[in-house]
């Protein structure tokens, strides 16, 4: 409740970096047409939402739950598993013991050759990327 809002877009198209939430937070990211990824959409609990998978079939590698547990993968429209889905208290169920004691093919290939975009993005990182793992913000640096 009034936090300021920094930047509001003129009527030139100019981005709007920081729309301040209820709490607070920054949403740092809002992903334009382009599909680029929406990297925190920040949660009632204020815990990151690290990637939020676009249309290019990314992976989602947190999602956080109401505990604020991570959920590490869940999977895209690309067929690609859903590592844990942790409970209301965050303990492995037992299906996620076994998929880690038994990985099937669909895991062993994806951690064996990742995919394209996967590859692409840890190889050359984007500006947006580099700045904010070398320039962390105050909301990182508490987590």
């Amino acid at each position: 409740m009034g936090t300021p809002k920094y930047i509001r877009s003129t009527k030139m198209g100019t981005p709007k970096y920081i729309r301040s939430t209820k709490m607070g937070t920054p949403k740092y990211i809002r992903s334009t047409k382009m599909g680029t990824p929406k990297y925190i959409r920040s949660t009632k609990m204020g815990t990151p939402k690290y990637i939020r998978s676009t249309k290019m079939g990314t992976p989602k590698y947190i999602r956080s739950t109401k505990m604020g547990t991570p959920k590490y993968i869940r999977s895209t429209k690309m067929g690609t598993p859903k590592y844990i889905r942790s409970t209301k208290m965050g303990t492995p169920s037992i299906l996620d013991q076994q998929r880690w004691e038994h990985p099937s093919i669909l895991d062993q290939q994806r951690w064996e050759h990742p995919s394209i975009l996967d590859q692409q993005r840890w190889e050359h990182p984007s500006i947006l990327d580099q700045q904010r793992w070398e320039h962390p913000s105050i909301l990182d640096q508490q987590r």
